[in-house]
């Protein structure tokens, strides 16, 4: 038992992983070693890699790497998780730790005596939303980089393609669509697109209203989602703090809308 948990200890410490606590990582190990009911009882148990799948692929399969994984009781394999998130710095671990609370609740693998502390587990949330947040607002910001740079690089092509009347491609393009949007004749009614784009925006104020400000239906609300629970919703402004504490992030995801268009 000594030499396994010197092995996967050794693993953690050779990784990139960013560890919090050695103490809390030793006793992660110990706990799933000496926990181990070794055979696997239906209904009863997980099967549960020490070294994490996600983090450690290469001793993904525990059919060559056996001493990798432990057949858990649900409560203990519930407990193993927590443990490992007090243990290192990882989103990945801490957002399984937050879904295992719900989902595992709900299946009836856990009772609520197997919880955490309700207040502990909404901190654990609080961390799991902020680095949420982070890795986001990084993807978004590259993206954001990348695509300025691209447009830059265009922009610059196009000032430095003149025609014979001092136009760059940029003022040539400008000028064919505003030229277009007055001289296309739409057949049906027989106005140019110009005149029938501002015909329908008058049409459309004079039947509805406008809808914007106060009058828009939308106003005062926000879309915010949980990956757990899979679930997408507008709420009012007001109750966002709530729903952020409860594990929610701001934002909309189609797939989760329980009334989506088709």
């Amino acid at each position: 038992m000594k030499n396994l948990k010197h092995k996967i200890l050794q693993e953690f410490l050779n990784s990139d992983i960013k560890i919090i606590s050695q103490e809390k990582l030793e006793q992660y190990i110990e706990y799933c070693i000496y926990n181990n009911k070794i055979n696997n009882i239906k209904y009863e148990t997980s099967h549960h890699h020490i070294l994490p799948n996600a983090l450690f692929g290469k001793y993904k399969d525990l059919k060559e790497n056996s001493w990798n994984g432990t057949h858990l009781l649900y409560s203990d394999h519930y407990y193993a998780h927590w443990l490992l998130t007090e243990a290192i710095d990882d989103y990945g671990q801490l957002s399984a730790f937050c879904a295992m609370h719900n989902k595992d609740m709900k299946l009836g693998k856990i009772n609520e005596t197997d919880l955490i502390p309700l207040k502990e587990f909404q901190e654990k949330m609080k961390e799991r939303n902020k680095m949420l947040s982070e890795e986001r607002s990084k993807i978004m910001s590259d993206g954001r980089t990348k695509a300025s740079h691209t447009r830059e690089k265009q922009y610059k092509a196009q000032l430095l393609d003149i025609d014979e009347n001092g136009l760059n491609a940029a003022q040539r393009a400008a000028i064919k669509y505003h030229e277009n949007l007055k001289n296309t004749i739409d057949k049906e009614t027989g106005l140019t697109k110009a005149e029938l784009r501002v015909k329908r925006q008058k049409e459309t104020i004079a039947l509805n209203g406008s809808h914007s400000g106060k009058n828009n239906s939308a106003y005062g609300f926000r879309w915010i989602y949980n990956e757990d629970l899979k679930e997408s919703k507008r709420v009012p402004e007001k109750d966002l703090k709530f729903y952020f504490d409860s594990g929610w992030v701001r934002g909309m995801k189609r797939e989760y809308c329980k009334n989506k268009r088709t």
